[in-house]
């Protein structure tokens, strides 16, 4: 079984498996998934092409509903 390799132990598949965050429905799309929407929009049109709309209407979803896979904002304090 392949690892992250980072500290948590988690699988490969792990990460790959839509992740359930909290309350309310479970994902539909994994991290690769979007991933890979963003590296197709990217390669076809641009990096500057790349945004959470146009990765949306790639994955046939909601811009809105993409947020849902964005951990909540975290501030830096110094």
């Amino acid at each position: 079984m392949m690892t992250d390799g980072g500290p948590s132990g988690r699988t490969r598949s792990d990460l790959d498996a839509p992740e359930r965050t909290g309350r309310g429905p479970r994902p539909a799309h994994s991290r690769a998934d979007i991933a890979a929407a963003a590296v197709r929009v990217a390669d076809a049109e641009g990096l500057e092409a790349v945004s959470m709309r146009r990765v949306a209407g790639e994955l046939g979803c909601g811009t809105m509903s993409l947020y849902n896979y964005v951990p909540a904002r975290r501030t830096c304090t110094s």
